[in-house]
């Protein structure tokens, strides 16, 4: 597969050259990617090079590629796709699980295993919905499902692994949290959104091993995703949109699974090209950035978090986005009573 082989140094588009604007390019209606930021005088350089690559950025062999590496993977359990669209019923959600005995046995794992600082074992299902609460549940089968699927060897691979998912049950209950607090439509949809926006990331992990280096201790998104370009040309927000799409999740899930880095490479002034909610994009981004403070960052304390980070460029178009989707105080509600103690709780169940 020559997308995964593709040479560093080697620039999306056709015949190595530079990547151009598929808005001018792209054929057959596909919607199209705009071309790279940046004012060099206002951004730091090392963003304002940034080129962030879209799908409609590959030639047809990277694609087809891509493709050919998504169609290895093994199909995943229906109880995924049903996860995906809902499934907030605590009854509901451990029927279905149970109805998939090796997925049952897989969760049960799981939350007995030390990932968790669990006082007494889980011993079914419904006692996991019942202490842990749907929204846990629903990561933990996901995990489960994704991980039947994975071809995961090397103790790099399990770590890397284990750190993303970890960031991702953060980022989800942060998600969930957040979106509860600002009455968006439908909390859990966004909670899912945020849950599986590393699904891109464990993929790539398990084609490959090499990869799991970009997710050491105090890894930051921009480097991670720098390095997957610089490597594969592509990177995970691709690989997680088109599974999105094999998976038959739904669209919308596919749509911030593809522009899940926008806030990282554009201003808030281009977001409109994205189609997306600015609010719901805002606190699933933030919610994100949660999940990999407290997994790969220098302290599992919520309150040490802050958007003021010059060393991880990620952050530096996130005061400007909080600001244009007027939730500038958004942070400051993570460290605010009760919902700051029920994350911190959370986030104190997982080992290090």
């Amino acid at each position: 597969m020559s997308w995964f082989r593709r040479q560093q140094g080697a620039t999306p588009g056709d015949d190595g050259d530079e990547p151009t604007d598929p808005a001018e390019s792209s054929e057959g209606g596909e919607q199209a990617a705009p071309a790279p930021v940046g004012d060099s005088d206002e951004v730091p350089k090392a963003l304002a090079d940034f080129f962030l690559v879209f799908e409609e950025h590959l030639n047809e062999v990277e694609k087809e590629d891509m493709a050919e590496f998504v169609a290895q993977l093994r199909k995943p359990p229906t109880v995924l796709e049903r996860i995906s669209r809902g499934l907030d019923d605590p009854e509901e959600l451990a029927e279905t699980v149970m109805t998939n005995p090796a997925l049952s046995a897989d969760v049960l794992r799981i939350v007995n295993s030390a990932a968790f600082h669990l006082s007494s074992p889980i011993s079914s299902v419904h006692h996991a919905v019942n202490y842990l609460g749907t929204n846990l549940v629903k990561g933990l089968v996901l995990q489960a499902a994704v991980g039947q699927m994975l071809a995961l060897e090397s103790p790099a691979q399990h770590t890397a692994y284990m750190r993303l998912w970890r960031a991702s049950y953060v980022a989800s209950a942060v998600a969930q949290a957040l979106a509860t607090e600002l009455a968006l439509p439908e909390p859990s949809e966004t909670a899912t959104k945020a849950l599986l926006a590393n699904i891109g990331d464990l993929a790539l992990i398990s084609a490959r091993p090499g990869l799991a280096r970009l997710y050491g201790a105090h890894a930051t998104l921009f480097d991670r995703v720098c390095g997957q370009q610089d490597e594969l040309v592509g990177n995970a927000a691709i690989v997680g949109a088109i599974l999105a799409r094999s998976w038959n999740l739904p669209t919308a899930i596919e749509a911030h699974l593809r522009y899940a880095y926008v806030p990282m490479a554009w201003p808030p002034e281009r977001h409109g090209e994205t189609e997306l909610d600015m609010r719901e994009h805002v606190v699933v981004y933030l919610a994100n950035r949660v999940g990999d403070a407290v997994t790969f960052g220098r302290s599992r304390r919520l309150e040490d978090f802050s958007i003021d980070r010059p060393d991880a460029l990620e952050y530096f178009f996130l005061p400007a986005y909080l600001q244009a989707a007027e939730l500038s105080d958004l942070p400051e509600q993570l460290t605010a009573p009760p919902t700051a103690k029920k994350l911190q709780q959370l986030i104190d169940r997982f080992g290090d």
